[in-house]
């Protein structure tokens, strides 16, 4: 794990340095050059802190008990919200997203769940498949929710899990053998983190490829009815 964590900040504080140096050794009268060096230097402070933070949480979910903060929401309106969201932060890529909700409740009722840690495992499965979807590309979020559960299952047209990554997708700090680096921030957190926030929610989490290419996450979260 400390080796893993050296490794995630080298990059990033090595980058630093060195911009930090040129702006102390060298007379830069140019203000978009100034400018730009002190952009990288606040680019790479923010993965710095990035992971810094995902270590803690991380640790915060080994090291103790973590209880569930249960809030209501209407599901329909969440994951409404939550797409827009990751358009947003997917429009350099101009990637597709294709939301289906099926509500088997006669009431349709709204739910209480623990929205800051669904959100959390919703983001860290999301964004891992915009890392790794193409330009153009497809995600599809399936969403069913019965009288005690909901079901997510998340699908991209990316290149999917190989055989390795299938049998250790979930485990802290693992990359994949397609292009997974530290460089974006991606420290290899994301879905053991997610992982975790699902178990502790009395849920199962998997990882499969779909036919005819791409990768999918699907798992479950207890919800009450009533807190």
């Amino acid at each position: 794990m400390v080796e893993s964590l050296a490794h995630d900040l080298k990059t990033p504080i090595s980058i630093i340095k060195g911009y930090a140096e040129s702006l102390l050794d060298d007379c830069i009268d140019d203000k978009l050059k100034f400018k730009k060096y002190l952009d990288v230097i606040l680019e790479n402070t923010d993965k710095c802190i990035k992971i810094v933070k995902m270590m803690l949480f991380m640790s915060e979910l080994d090291d103790s008990p973590v209880n569930l903060n249960f809030s209501q929401i209407n599901i329909k309106d969440f994951l409404t919200r939550k797409i827009d969201e990751y358009k947003q932060i997917s429009k350099d890529k101009s990637l597709n997203f294709d939301l289906d909700i099926l509500d088997k409740r006669h009431d349709k009722a709204m739910v209480y769940i623990d929205v800051q840690k669904f959100e959390r495992v919703m983001d860290n499965i999301v964004i891992n498949s915009i890392r790794y979807t193409p330009e153009l590309g497809m995600i599809k979020i399936r969403c069913n929710v019965d009288e005690d559960k909901i079901y997510i299952t998340v699908c991209d047209s990316g290149s999917g899990f190989n055989q390795k990554d299938l049998t250790h997708v979930f485990e802290r700090f693992y990359r994949g053998d397609v292009s997974r680096s530290s460089e974006d921030g991606h420290v290899g957190l994301g879905l053991y983190i997610a992982k975790k926030l699902v178990e502790i929610h009395g849920g199962k989490i998997e990882a499969y490829n779909r036919e005819g290419g791409g990768a999918c996450i699907k798992f479950d979260l207890k919800y009450e009815k009533s807190v």
